[in-house]
């Protein structure tokens, strides 16, 4: 009987021991490729906020937007909906970014990416390692 008892101890014990050794990336540092920025701008180019954070799969822009600042997209009436499940015919439409918001007839929230005007909308864009997302309140 003891010996079977240490027969399933050192095995289970093995199993433990190589259990151990395997590399979990969810919870390994994160690195530069691991981790996107949002800026958001004020009128006039002023940085209004900041923040950089890690992703997987699963999330998208928005939920990492809205995770992070408050957000407000156009509901269905078009007024501001901090619930952003409104999808017109061109996707979500972000009205208020962290306290920015775009409240006048003639103000939209632009969306760059890297620097580069965005050709898709926030729906639609895929999270890139190291990239910068950035909301700027704009005029036309």
């Amino acid at each position: 009987m003891k010996k079977v008892l240490g027969i399933m101890l050192l095995t289970v014990s093995s199993f433990f021991i190589v259990g151990c050794g395997l590399t979990d990336t969810t919870t390994a540092p994160l690195s530069g490729t691991d981790v996107i920025t949002f800026e958001v701008y004020r009128e006039n180019g002023v940085l209004a906020a900041t923040a950089t954070t890690g992703y997987s799969v699963e999330d998208t822009l928005l939920s990492l937007l809205s995770g992070i600042f408050v957000v407000y997209c156009a509901g269905e009436d078009g007024e501001p909906d901090d619930t952003c499940t409104y999808e017109g015919s061109f996707g979500v439409y972000l009205v208020g970014i962290a306290g920015v918001m775009a409240d006048d007839a003639n103000e939209y929230i632009a969306f760059y990416v890297d620097g580069e005007y965005a050709v898709t909308g926030i729906g639609a864009t895929a999270l890139v390692g190291g990239s910068v997302y950035a909301f700027k309140l704009e005029t036309f």
